[in-house]
């Protein structure tokens, strides 16, 4: 129960009783030097700090006040003293005993907004989840809503297949279904597992913690090694991962959305990012040129023609890619060249010409009739047309 503090209340007690007592009645005020509880703002039903005094005897507990019959509950007994003996049992009352609000020792790990504190960082850690205070997650696409690949429910990975973005089957392959959301989507994994490789680029040495949405278990890979072990619920507590070198997360079969993988041993709430941060994200890995899904071109793309059967085409990156990509995708009679004087000629093959992270250079063939020259355009009217573009790890 989360308590607070009340400023200088001290009531007498005149109830007298045995140590079954559930409340304590408060409503004669020591002197004016002390509040009353409603004068310290205390509301109705609201849990705070107390200490009962009589004699040589006190308790120290946790109690919401009842405004009606001006009493105070005791709920919780942090610490008492009775007779000599230190403990956590009840006093039992004689009549004289006097009631105040305290400042306990736990009460002193409250996060102040008055004056500068000194924490460590699992207290800030936990401040900033008890205040649902979101801390940056390494995990990209963690809810699913960037599927540039175009996958459908149900899709049926290979071994190392990349699914929605930044997500990978595992060794045995994976399937999984789901209903495409424009906001958070989650994914039921059917059989196999789900990977994702985080960049060592964003690691720093440390413990850290994985949690998610559903019902999937994990495991996590640290210091650039697969995952391995048992799988678990979450959160999930990763620990001596050194700096500069990759983790990985693979999930089993269950439902899986939210995932959030953040320094520290403290989760903190999953908050969507912004969906063009997001897919800037995604683009670092792979850049997805897909047709528009119903046989419509989709854009065109500018190069020349070098022989009557082969033209250059370039493509520039909105997003500086990891790595120099490969290119993976549809068949290449997905695509057409046209230029001025050739019309639309069927592309027979696709070969990678030059390669860098800001941009690649692809040599299209076809069966003859381009002019060397020429300026030529890449169209498609394939509904499945795609090209990637991956620097995936």
């Amino acid at each position: 129960m989360a308590s607070d503090i009340l400023d200088r209340v001290g009531m007498v007690i005149t109830d007298t009783g045995a140590s079954s007592q559930t409340y304590v009645t408060a409503n004669v005020l020591i002197g004016e030097r002390f509040n009353t509880p409603q004068q310290a703002g205390a509301i109705d039903t609201k849990s705070y700090w107390w200490m009962i005094e009589e004699d040589n005897d006190f308790q120290i507990f946790e109690g919401h006040w009842d405004l009606a019959n001006a009493r105070v509950f005791i709920d919780t007994i942090w610490q008492s003293k009775i007779l000599g003996l230190h403990g956590t049992t009840k006093m039992t009352l004689a009549g004289n005993a006097t009631l105040r609000s305290v400042t306990p020792a736990e009460a002193l790990n409250y996060l102040r907004f008055d004056a500068a504190q000194v924490l460590t960082e699992t207290q800030k850690k936990r401040a900033r989840a008890n205040a649902g205070v979101n801390d940056n997650s390494l995990i990209i696409n963690g809810d699913f809503r960037i599927n540039e690949r175009r996958q459908v429910s149900n899709v049926a990975l290979a071994s190392g297949a990349y699914g929605h973005d930044r997500w990978k089957a595992g060794a045995g392959g994976c399937t999984y279904t789901f209903v495409q959301l424009d906001g958070s989507t989650v994914i039921n994994i059917t059989a196999g597992t789900l990977i994702q490789v985080i960049e060592e680029k964003d690691i720093e040495a440390g413990a850290y913690v994985l949690n998610w949405f559903g019902t999937a278990q994990a495991r996590v890979g640290i210091g650039g090694t697969t995952p391995g072990g048992v799988y678990a619920a979450g959160p999930i507590a990763a620990t001596g991962q050194p700096a500069n070198a990759k983790m990985s997360v693979e999930f089993g079969v269950g439902t899986l959305g939210k995932v959030k993988l953040e320094i520290g041993a403290v989760p903190t709430p999953f908050v969507m990012s912004n969906i063009s941060i997001e897919l800037r994200k995604c683009r670092r890995f792979a850049r997805v040129i897909n047709s528009d899904g119903a046989g419509e071109i989709m854009t065109s793309y500018l190069g020349q023609a070098f022989q009557t059967t082969g033209a250059l085409l370039g493509f520039t990156f909105d997003v500086e890619m990891r790595a120099a990509p490969s290119i993976t995708g549809s068949s290449a009679t997905h695509w057409e060249l046209m230029a001025a004087g050739s019309g639309r000629l069927l592309v027979t093959g696709i070969a990678l010409q030059a390669s860098h992270v800001y941009g690649i250079v692809l040599n299209f063939t076809s069966g003859g009739g381009l002019v060397p020259g020429d300026a030529t355009f890449l169209w498609t009217n394939h509904p499945q047309a795609q090209l990637v573009f991956s620097a995936e790890l």
